[in-house]
């Protein structure tokens, strides 16, 4: 049985607070919820709890800066951040995807998406909005700079981007799987990145593939 936090709800709207308290309530009807309004009352209650759920406008509290958000991670660890607003630094979000005691949501998400995302703040999960996934993922440079690839590297790097293991790569080329191998490694080298999610980044930006062919 899960043991359910306290939510500390801090958002200066009041229907997205209201809003925020219901789907609380609805998924765990026994859970202590209290509402903030400014930095000094949200520390001071997060500061009191050994399990707790922030929920913050995190623009509300000025928090854009990812240092100051990781000293937050630090000092309060038994807290799970669960951080909303309408738009994000996509730089910021990737830079705290390797916590998973913080969460990101836009107001403009539907009523399932805020389910879940309550279930993995209680489960202490990483998550982030499919929106805000979408952006990751997204081209964000103008213009991807020349690479050094060969015309048989950027064929295989696109079959890469659209979720192709080395096995199904050598059979569509009919090559065998160790130069499947070989390219990729070169690929990577050259693009100088070291994973799969990476290396479909560069190929969606190059305008190799389609996010929309990209599977994870």
């Amino acid at each position: 049985m899960e043991n359910t936090p306290t939510f500390v709800i801090a958002d200066n709207q009041d229907l997205t607070r209201k809003g925020l308290m219901f789907y609380v309530k609805e998924l765990y009807e026994s859970s202590k919820l209290i509402e903030t309004s400014n930095k000094q009352s949200l520390f001071e209650w997060i500061g009191h709890c050994e399990n707790c759920v922030a929920v913050i406008d995190y623009s509300m509290f000025n928090i854009q800066d990812v240092n100051e958000m990781r000293i937050l991670l630090q000092r309060f660890p038994e807290t799970y951040w669960l951080l909303l607003s309408n738009e994000y630094n996509v730089e910021f979000v990737r830079q705290l995807c390797n916590f998973n005691t913080v969460g990101f949501l836009k107001k403009t998400c539907g009523s399932d998406e805020v389910r879940y995302a309550l279930r993995c703040a209680v489960g202490r999960r990483l998550f982030l909005c499919h929106e805000i996934s979408l952006e990751l993922l997204s081209p964000s440079d103008p213009k991807v700079p020349e690479s050094t690839l060969t015309a048989t590297e950027t064929e295989i790097l696109k079959l890469i981007a659209q979720g192709k293991s080395v096995k199904e790569i050598a059979a569509i080329r009919f090559s065998s799987y160790h130069t499947i191998v070989a390219h990729k490694k070169n690929i990577f080298r050259k693009l100088g990145v070291s994973t799969v999610f990476e290396a479909t980044k560069y190929a969606i930006k190059a305008g190799l593939t389609d996010i929309a062919d990209y599977c994870i």
